[in-house]
């Protein structure tokens, strides 16, 4: 027997060998493929600690640093699992793999970015496929709401009916969107710096995909089933209907359902969109759409609406037409404009002028000056016109150029001639040091650098060059004399005014000296070791050498706005939608209504490919602060009223939505406040919804239990509280607890009962306040305006470490999230001056 098992042993082992060879060398062929995931991720972290200019931000806000990103994700690596399978976010068992694919790693470098969650800060696939039901869809109040039709990919008579815009899409595959956006959530943290504008991508991706940043579809997946719910805007009454979909493949039109749609490549605006009532950088908007409702149901009467942009537009073509040398009409820097839109309306014996600006991109440094002299007629024509107040309309202003901004805020400025811009902490490296040198020696602004790179020198030359050529009036050149009488004549559009502006442009492209002093500080910092410049001027002219100085924008003998200024915008506005609208309210300058925005707060740095991985990623450099020192990044421009797009304006062509417009500017002519203005909004959509000036008492149950918690937090929400004490933070608690219990007993049951109810919950913002010495506390938290935004915020501060060990308030953080999330598609508001009680705590970080 054991001469038996000795030759068993030596027949078998050479085959067992065998098998150890082929596992070790799979083993080393699996390390080697992690490896080099690691070293293509590292790259991506060099990266972001080299040119990322927000680090000190998100490490105090949002907890991420280096060395933990590269802990976690290498992790992954390690145990070949994908993002949502390592945090749990599938609920189907781990996929078996020796190593994470192409594809799947792809999306690790996706994810790892949305860890930033910064819009300004993207890391996409070179690869543009795409997939589309053939719908166009919105969301908004946490609904997808379908908003129209792509005839070339959607398929009819799926539903038995035809579906209907402002029809809501509750279910795909029998899963609620709202989980499977939330499933999709990491990978579209990336698209936008507020968590509404994140979870907008989400949602809307759940109907048209991009694998520039999201996973290719599954092979196995040709149509989708949805449950559709379809509500009566008046009774409230639903029915729910059900249809599959086939994917359709969209290869051709992925710009449409790409990052940024309505912008091309060349940052050129695009009539493609998937939005159809006005998104996407276009002209049409909300707001327009409802005038023209009024105008179809017999609102307003005919001849109220006056198109002041055609005006314009034919008073500069009769002066041009004056005008016989061609190179000298080519090179002026007024023309016709068809890409913003300005009209005045009437109704009631009021009027109300409306410039629409759709975005700040277009097509080059002289078109950017030729815009700017556009809206600066139009607003001379406002001014001398009989309205009562200016409307602008910004809503899904996608931003653009630095420069576009810094010049806009000139028709704000004050007595003095100076609109205060902000200040930025930039962070120190070779490549910004080169384009400050840059900048310095061609004698521009660094943010035309940045706005168009080297193509500003050329652009910048040219102008001067035309400045030269035909501008100064005291030249002896025959073109000039002929030119001189011309311009001397009192005109609606005087091109004499036109030349003063562009000689302002010309001086104003650069401050040469303190250019040129700033590049020698900072490189001196860079040698000697520094990481960031630290506080200094930012857009507009007087930068200055000064630490901390805020930049200005002086007017240069424009006509400013004498009328009171209305600014609408939305969650889908971003970057210089963020930043001009933040730095005119700081200066206290507008009003801005509607819904924050989508807080991409840091100026764009640059776009690289990372090693080895067939992916771009771009980055922001500084940190940026308006002139009152609050930053947009993660914030956004946080309205003083607020007036959300809701399902029940899609289905009534935004009519109320344009009425409501119309009374805030109407108020504000009056001198009313933004409490006034609000509260006014607010009885307007409850007699909208109900029918009633009055609530009956299942609609006030709410109401009076939300404004008796407002009252009770009021009671501590004192002055002398200078933060939330262990001790305080319990009382908070207990009063929160008792209102959960209240709420849920009496009021939770009755929603789900009565149908006027949940329309009203649906389309209305409840008012669930936050105690002020927690909002003291976090800059975030403060800017928060609606249930889901502040829950995420919150669960995001239960993770830092600066609440380690306060056990009571984290306790507190706990029992908001329930309240903040027994209405979860209700919005919430905090006070607009939240940010302001949240301010001193935020300057006295190191940020």
């Amino acid at each position: 027997m054991k001469y038996l098992l000795l030759i068993l042993s030596l027949s078998f082992s050479p085959i067992f060998a065998q098998e150890d060879v082929g596992m070790q060398i799979a083993r080393e062929h699996y390390d080697k493929i992690k490896a080099d995931q690691k070293r293509k991720l590292n790259s991506y972290l060099l990266e972001q600690e080299t040119t990322n200019g927000g680090m000190k931000f998100k490490n105090e806000y949002y907890g991420v640093s280096i060395e933990g990103l590269e802990q976690i994700f290498h992790d992954m690596i390690d145990k070949a699992e994908t993002y949502t399978e390592y945090f749990g976010l599938e609920q189907k068992p781990k996929a078996p793999r020796n190593y994470l694919s192409n594809e799947e790693f792809s999306q690790l470098l996706v994810a790892a970015t949305g860890h930033f969650q910064d819009g300004h800060h993207n890391t996409t696939k070179k690869i543009k496929g795409a997939w589309t039901l053939g719908l166009r869809t919105a969301y908004t109040q946490g609904k997808l709401i379908i908003t129209g039709f792509d005839e070339r990919f959607y398929t009819e008579g799926a539903f038995g009916v035809d579906l209907q815009n402002g029809d809501e899409i509750v279910e795909i595959n029998n899963n609620p969107v709202m989980e499977l956006a939330s499933k999709r959530l990491p990978y579209t943290r990336m698209t936008g710096g507020t968590y509404e504008s994140q979870m907008q991508t989400a949602m809307e991706s759940l109907v048209s995909r991009s694998q520039s940043y999201l996973p290719a579809l599954p092979k196995d997946e040709t149509g989708v089933l949805l449950k559709v719910r379809r509500v009566d805007p008046r009774s409230g009454k639903a029915k729910l209907m059900e249809g599959i979909l086939p994917w359709a493949d969209a290869k051709k039109i992925a710009d449409e359902i790409d990052l940024y749609s309505g912008l091309d490549p060349s940052g050129n605006i695009s009539n493609k969109t998937r939005y159809s009532y006005g998104m996407g950088s276009r002209r049409e908007t909300q707001l327009w759409l409802g005038v023209q409702t009024a105008q179809r149901v017999g609102f307003l009467k005919k001849g109220s609406v006056k198109d002041v942009g055609v005006l314009v537009n034919e008073h500069i073509k009769k002066e041009l037409a004056k005008i016989e040398n061609p190179a000298l009409r080519a090179s002026l820097p007024v023309a016709p404009v068809h890409r913003l839109a300005a009209y005045t309306v009437e109704v009631n014996g009021g009027a109300i002028g409306v410039l629409r600006i759709p975005s700040y991109s277009p097509n080059g440094v002289m078109q950017v000056i030729r815009e700017f002299n556009w809206i600066a007629e139009v607003v001379e024509v406002f001014n001398n016109s009989n309205i009562d107040a200016v409307v602008i309309d910004q809503n899904a202003n996608g931003g653009g150029y630095v420069f576009y901004g810094a010049h806009l805020f000139r028709l704000f400025s004050d007595d003095a001639g100076t609109v205060y811009t902000g200040t930025i902490n930039s962070r120190l490296n070779q490549t910004f040091l080169e384009m400050m040198d840059a900048s310095a020696k061609a004698n521009i602004d660094v943010s035309l650098m940045q706005d168009f790179g080297t193509q500003a020198i050329n652009d910048v030359e040219q102008i001067r060059s035309d400045l030269k050529k035909f501008a100064y009036l005291e030249s002896s050149d025959p073109t000039n004399r002929k030119l001189l009488p011309m311009m001397n004549q009192h005109d609606p559009i005087q091109l004499r005014d036109h030349f003063d502006i562009m000689r302002y442009f010309g001086g104003s492209f650069s401050q040469e000296n303190e250019s040129r002093e700033l590049y020698k500080k900072f490189k001196a910092m860079y040698e000697a070791g520094k990481e960031w410049t630290g506080y200094y001027g930012y857009l507009g002219t007087h930068n200055g050498v000064v630490e901390g100085q805020s930049g200005l924008s002086p007017n240069g003998g424009v006509e400013t706005f004498k009328k009171p200024v209305v600014w609408l915008n939305d969650f889908r506005s971003g970057s210089g939608g963020d930043l001009v609208p933040n730095t005119l309210k700081a200066n206290g300058k507008i009003m801005i209504a509607g819904s924050t925005s989508s807080g991409l707060g840091m100026p764009v740095f640059r776009s690289t490919v990372l090693p080895g991985s067939e992916m771009f990623t771009r980055n922001a450099y500084g940190f940026l602060r308006t002139a009152n020192g609050l930053p947009t990044e993660n914030l956004g421009a946080v309205p003083d009223v607020v007036r959300e797009i809701f399902p029940l304006d899609i289905q009534t062509g935004f009519l109320n939505y344009f009425l409501d417009v119309f009374n805030m500017a109407y108020f504000r002519s009056q001198g009313k406040d933004a409490a006034f203005i609000q509260n006014f909004i607010n009885k307007n959509q409850i007699k909208n919804l109900t029918g009633k000036a009055k609530l009956d008492p299942a609609h006030g149950k709410i109401f009076l239990m939300a404004n008796k918690l407002k009252e009770q937090v009021s009671n501590f929400a004192v002055d002398d509280i200078p933060n939330l004490t262990e001790h305080m933070a319990k009382k908070y608690n207990k009063m929160y607890e008792d209102f959960n219990q209240k709420i849920t007993d009496t009021v939770v049951a009755d929603v789900e009962k009565n149908e006027t109810l949940r329309l009203l919950k649906d389309n209305f913002v409840f008012k669930f306040p936050l105690p002020d010495a927690l909002v003291k506390e976090d800059i975030v938290l403060a800017g928060q305006l609606r249930s889901r935004s502040v829950v995420d915020r919150l669960e995001m501060m239960l993770t830092l470490p600066r609440f380690d060990k306060r056990y009571q308030a984290k306790k507190l953080m706990r029992t908001l999230i329930k309240t903040f999330s027994l209405f979860e598609n209700a919005a919430t508001m905090n006070d607009c001056n939240s940010l302001f009680k949240a301010q001193k705590d935020f300057l006295e970080r190191d940020i």
